[in-house]
């Protein structure tokens, strides 16, 4: 049986694709009345009132872009105006701590002073933010009056370094003891 296939197969396949190439033409669903338009402009009259309707719509665009443009404008002249109105502090502050993320990043925080100085700190030398130095005193002087450590943040902030110390050195105390007893 293999054998008589593989005999006639070669023979048979020229017209098995014949039979599925040959084109027999195709006919859609739809009547030939749907390619006819219906819409279109039959005469001059008509010509003229779509292209008056046309003109009417983009003007009508037009004014909306306008109102839309003139609306932006006005927003953003009176966020100036505001913006303008802030002390310089805040504005110094908000004009360099945004350029790398969101005022969120400062206005959720709290903490000390000195906290405040080492995160300026870090930005600047860590993240190359571009703060002068007479910037950066007013920007921790904002922030530090802004946004003050609350109870517990001073606790964290001053009391675990002041307790780190105080542990540290006695270590070393009683490792200086030892030490010499051993000596």
């Amino acid at each position: 049986m293999r054998r008589l296939v593989a005999l006639l197969l070669p023979l048979m396949f020229p017209l098995l694709t014949q039979i599925a190439l040959h084109a027999t033409p195709v006919r859609a669903d739809i009547d030939e009345s749907a390619y006819e338009a219906r819409g279109s402009v039959r005469n001059e009259q008509e010509r003229q009132r779509f292209h008056a309707q046309f003109a009417a719509e983009a003007e009508a665009e037009r004014r909306r872009i306008d109102e839309a443009e003139a609306a932006r404008a006005r927003a953003e002249a009176e966020a100036q105006a505001r913006e303008a109105a802030r002390p310089y502090p805040e504005r110094l502050t908000r004009q360099k701590c945004t350029l790398c993320h969101p005022s969120d990043n400062y206005t959720t925080k709290h903490h000390t002073w000195f906290t405040w100085r080492l995160v300026v700190a870090r930005m600047v030398w860590l993240n190359e933010a571009p703060i002068a130095m007479d910037e950066q005193s007013v920007i921790v002087g904002h922030l530090a009056a802004a946004y003050p450590a609350r109870g517990e943040e001073i606790v964290t902030e001053y009391g675990l370094p002041a307790a780190a110390l105080v542990l540290l050195g006695g270590i070393a105390w009683i490792g200086r003891r030892f030490w010499k007893g051993i000596h």
